[in-house]
């Protein structure tokens, strides 16, 4: 999935808990309804939400023109490379600790700090 199409799912996804938000306070007030709203309004402002959608307008600024992933046969996206005008952004997705725990043998990190070559297709 490009930059473009992740900044546009979370966009669409941000507007339709807004839109949730609304609604749900126009309903009568239950403890679990306003429980609820709390939630996802604390969602909404948590800090990793605010930094992801930060991150994605920033690419999103560069005019990425290039995109490439690398995947495990398993489908498992290891990589992403994204290509601007002026810069090169290689990053690995971040997993929970349980599955590097689970594989151990995995070694991303000497990959990186050697190069990864990843084929790049128009964005």
């Amino acid at each position: 999935m490009s930059t473009n199409d992740q900044a546009l799912v979370l966009e669409k996804s941000v507007d339709l808990l807004s839109k949730t938000v609304d609604y749900l306070r126009r309903l009568p007030r239950v403890p679990e309804t306003t429980r609820l709203v709390e939630e996802i309004e604390r969602h909404l402002r948590s800090p990793e939400t605010i930094i992801e959608q930060a991150r994605l307008d920033a690419l999103k600024s560069r005019e990425v023109v290039r995109y490439g992933t690398v995947v495990t046969a398993e489908g498992i996206v290891k990589y992403e490379v994204s290509v601007g005008k002026e810069s090169v952004i290689i990053r690995t997705p971040h997993y929970p600790y349980a599955y590097f725990r689970r594989m151990k043998g995995d070694n991303r990190l000497h990959e990186l700090a050697a190069g990864v070559v990843v084929p790049l297709q128009q964005a």
